[in-house]
């Protein structure tokens, strides 16, 4: 009875190392280079979309959002546009 439970014990100690382990490892990787790309196509969507309707619809198009730096990203997008 005790050989069984030493070879149930190695067994799961197999399955979690060998198997569990890098599964979940590749998945967090997978899943965080997703995240980052979304992340930065966000940005880039918003870069070029505010480029693009900041010069047609001006009056509708409020940029009165601060980034984390204390600028207005309307003066960000005008300082593109030079």
């Amino acid at each position: 009875m005790r050989s069984n439970s030493k070879l149930k014990a190695i067994q799961e100690v197999y399955i979690t190392y060998y198997f569990i382990t890098p599964v979940a490892a590749v998945s967090l990787v997978v899943v965080g280079h997703i995240a980052f790309i979304l992340m930065a196509s966000d940005d880039l969507v918003v870069a070029f979309g505010g480029l693009l309707f900041h010069s047609r619809f001006k009056d509708t198009w409020q940029v009165l959002q601060w980034d984390e730096y204390g600028v207005r990203r309307e003066e960000l997008l005008n300082l593109l546009l030079r």
